[in-house]
């Protein structure tokens, strides 16, 4: 729990409430918390860039080996995309877009397959989940203006 008390220090990336709990993603890992701050347990030891929940209490963390899934609130993980550094995590409708060092890549929840939506993404660009949210892409490059990261910024409900 080095990251949570006063003498260390860690980037947050993300803080998501899920019922009673607090999730803290942060760069050493994933720590959940009672809601007034006590009984805090640390349950995920990876460096954790995005982090989301479902209505169940899923929770999905993107980490720079892919994305896991829990739907035991941390006690366990499970590999549901490998191989990809994600440093995003967007759902829709049945999907799961997972912003990457090299696009977009979507998860189907229904067909448990994935693939990369990479057309495009050489310039800013914007499209709409649904009539509320929307994603705008922002690609970064080197200097030899090789695409090397994508940014996700998120809008929306």
């Amino acid at each position: 729990m080095e990251c949570i008390r006063k003498e260390h220090s860690c980037k947050i990336s993300v803080i998501k409430k899920h019922n009673r709990y607090w999730f803290i993603a942060t760069d050493n890992g994933i720590y959940m918390s009672t809601i007034s701050g006590e009984n805090i347990k640390y349950i995920f030891q990876t460096p954790a860039y995005d982090l989301l929940i479902d209505k169940s209490g899923f929770l999905f963390v993107a980490t720079d080996k892919g994305v896991l899934v829990s739907i035991s609130k941390g006690d366990s993980w499970k590999a549901l995309v490998s191989g990809i550094i994600a440093n995003g995590l967007v759902f829709s409708d049945e999907d799961l877009l997972i912003g990457t060092n090299n696009g977009i890549v979507r998860y189907s929840f229904l067909s448990k397959s994935h693939y990369f939506q990479n057309e495009g993404f050489n310039t800013r660009k914007s499209f709409f989940i649904n009539d509320f949210i929307f994603l705008r892409l922002l690609p970064a490059y080197n200097k030899e203006r090789h695409l090397v990261n994508v940014h996700i910024q998120y809008h929306g409900q």
